[in-house]
C-alpha cells in the first residue's frame, strides 16, 4: 500500500498496529516491521495558543501561508488612511534567530525593499520594519561566533533590527511581548524551536526531553526491534548535534564514519574516487562527496574522525566548523 492521503494518529506497538484518521479505506494497518519517520514539528514552549497568531516553517502548506500574510499586509497597508494603521501593518516582526529565522528576516527585508519597493502607490514598502527577536545573546547560536557576528552585520546591513536578549512573554493578534516592550506587528513568525512529532509518544516507549523517541544503536525502538525510529537519535552522553537543528542521528553519524574508515586504503587513500568522480579529496570535500553519494546532511568538522584521509595523506590535525567556508 502507497498512499500520500492516509493520515497516522496512532502506532499500537505490542500489537503491531498502525491507527490511521477517519477517511476512506481502513481504519488500521497491521505491519510486521515498521519505519516511524513523522518528522519534527514547530515547538511554542508551552504556549500553544500562540501558533494561529505566529506561524512557523516546516511545510510547504506553511510557506504559502507565511506568502499570502506578508503579500496581504502590504496590501492591507496600501488601502489605510491611518499612518498609525500602516505602521502596525508594515511591521513584521520574527521570533528566534536560528537559521530559519535569519533567513526568514532577511528575506522579509529584500521583498520590502526590493521586490516590491516600486509596486504601490500610497506606502513605501521600504519603510517596512523588520525585527528579528532573539532570547539568547546573539543570532545563530549553534555556529561559531565570527559566523554569529557575521550574520549579524549583513542582517543590520539589510534594514533588519535584531534583538537580542529579548524573550517573547505574550503573543496575541497584531501584537507582541518582548522583554518590557510592546511591539504593534501585523505580521508575526514563529522560528524559536522544533519539538518531535507527537506520534513518537504512542509508541509507549522512552521519550528525551524534547519527545525524541530514545532508540537502540541501529535505530530500533527499545523492546520492540521490529520499529526503527528513523528520526531521532539515542542520547549516548557523546558529542551531540546543536540543540534543535534537525540533523542526522549519532548512531547514523557513528555508522556512517565507520563506513568512511573501511573506504581508507593503506596509504590513507580514498577508494570512493571513482565513485564520486574525483582523485584526491581533502576532508571537506571527501565529507561533501560522500554526503551527496548518501544524500544525508553531516558536519565534517564535528562528526568526522581525526585520522582521516586529507590530500591523501592521514593527519592528525582536526577541522573545525571555522575551516569550513
Amino acid at each position: 500500500m502507497c498512499s500520500s492521503d492516509l493520515e497516522v494518529t496512532s502506532i499500537d506497538a505490542a500489537g503491531k498496529r498502525v491507527y490511521l484518521a477517519d477517511g476512506p479505506g481502513p481504519r488500521e494497518i497491521p505491519f510486521d516491521h515498521l519505519i516511524v519517520a513523522s518528522g519534527a514539528t514547530h515547538a511554542y514552549f508551552g504556549h500553544d495558543a500562540w501558533a494561529k497568531t505566529a506561524p512557523g516553517l516546516k511545510t510547504i502548506e506553511d510557506a504559502l501561508d507565511i506568502r499570502r500574510r506578508v503579500l496581504l499586509a502590504f496590501e492591507h497597508a496600501e488601502r489605510e488612511t491611518s499612518r498609525a494603521a500602516q505602521r502596525r501593518l508594515l511591521t513584521f516582526v520574527v521570533v528566534g534567530a536560528g537559521p530559519t529565522g535569519v533567513e526568514l528576516a532577511g528575506a522579509l527585508a529584500e521583498i520590502s525593499r526590493h521586490a516590491l519597493a516600486h509596486d504601490f502607490r500610497s506606502i513605501a514598502p521600504e519603510t517596512a520594519r523588520v525585527i528579528l527577536v532573539q532570547a539568547g545573546p546573539d543570532v545563530l547560536p549553534s555556529y561559531v561566533p565570527a559566523l554569529r557576528a557575521s550574520a549579524r552585520r549583513q542582517l543590520e546591513r539589510l534594514g533588519v533590527s535584531v534583538w537580542t536578549g529579548s524573550p517573547v512573554s505574550a503573543i496575541s493578534p497584531g501584537r507582541l511581548r518582548v522583554g518590557d516592550e510592546t511591539i504593534d506587528a501585523g505580521t508575526i513568525l514563529w522560528a524559536a524551536g522544533i519539538s518531535a512529532s507527537p506520534l513518537g509518544s504512542t509508541l509507549g516507549t522512552e521519550r528525551d526531553r524534547a519527545g525524541r523517541v530514545v532508540v537502540n544503536e541501529d535505530l530500533s525502538v527499545a523492546e520492540h526491534p521490529e520499529i526503527f525510529e528513523k528520526v531521532v537519535r539515542k542520547l549516548l552522553g557523546r558529542q551531540m548535534p546543536p540543540p534543535g537543528m534537525p540533523q542526522p542521528s549519532q548512531e547514523e553519524v557513528d555508522a556512517l564514519i565507520g563506513w568512511l574508515e573501511t573506504t581508507l586504503d593503506e596509504n590513507g587513500k580514498s577508494q570512493l574516487a571513482g565513485h564520486v568522480g574525483v582523485q584526491r579529496l581533502n576532508r571537506v570535500e571527501y565529507a561533501n562527496a560522500v554526503k551527496d553519494l548518501l544524500a544525508i546532511e553531516i558536519d565534517p568538522g564535528q562528526y568526522l574522525p581525526a585520522d582521516i584521509a586529507v590530500d591523501g595523506d592521514r593527519k592528525s590535525t582536526r577541522l573545525n566548523s571555522s575551516h569550513i567556508t
